[in-house]
This record gives C-alpha cells, sequence and structure tokens, in this order.
C-alpha cells in the first residue's frame, strides 16, 4: 500500500469515515519530514508489532503449536520461542493447482484435504 501524503486527507469524501485515531495519524504523516509518500506492506506483521507479540504469547502459552504460512515464493522456519516456551513457524512457497489443460490428462487427481485431531487429544 502506498499512502501519497500530497493529498488533503481531510477533502476526501470517506475521512469522515476514518476512526478519530487515523484521522489524527494521517494529518500528523501528512506534516512530518518524511516526504510524500509512504510505502506500508500490510500483507505482513511489520505495522502490527503489539498484536503479533500478544498473538504468540497466547500461542506459546497452549503450547504444542506450529503455526503454518505461505504464498510468498520462499521457504523457511523461524523460531518464535520465548521463555523456556517453543513457538516455530514453517514458511512455504503457494500451492497452486495444476493448469486447466492438465485437467483432461490422465494425471492422477491430487490428494483430498483431511482434518486433523489436535496432538495430544
Amino acid at each position: 500500500m502506498i499512502i501519497d501524503l500530497a493529498q488533503d486527507f481531510s477533502r476526501s469524501p470517506g475521512f469522515a469515515q476514518l476512526s478519530t485515531a487515523l484521522q489524527r495519524l494521517l494529518l500528523l504523516l501528512q506534516a512530518s519530514p518524511l516526504g510524500t509518500r509512504i510505502t506500508l506492506n500490510v500483507d505482513q506483521w511489520d505495522g502490527f508489532p503489539l498484536r503479533r507479540e500478544a498473538l504468540f504469547r497466547s500461542l506459546r502459552r497452549l503450547g504444542n503449536v506450529v503455526l503454518i504460512a505461505g504464498d510468498i515464493h520462499s521457504s523457511w522456519v523461524t523460531d518464535h520461542s520465548a521463555g523456556g516456551r517453543p513457538l516455530f513457524e514453517l514458511t512455504g512457497p503457494a500451492i497452486s493447482p495444476p493448469p486447466a489443460s492438465a485437467a483432461s490428462s490422465s494425471t492422477p487427481s491430487p490428494p483430498r484435504r483431511r482434518s486433523c485431531a489436535p496432538i495430544g487429544s
């Protein structure tokens, strides 16, 4: 998302519908020396550090939790463990269905998705 700080937000039709806090933030950013454009990655946790940490704290308390994330065109394992409580995130690339042309071929169908009971139940 790119925020264009050169525009006058207060004259925008949707400005009045925003929360007071967001209105103040936009006006503050507009008056700041940051320049006329700010790029925010709203598809990741960058802008939500407090909520992210609150979620991770809750998941660590539960125990035996593994986060699975994807669709970012790379793979890795992230260790979010803290205070002796493990929490790992497995990140993988996107999984896409076969192209439509493959549907008529003799390629076997992918396995069906199945629900699994939580570990320890």
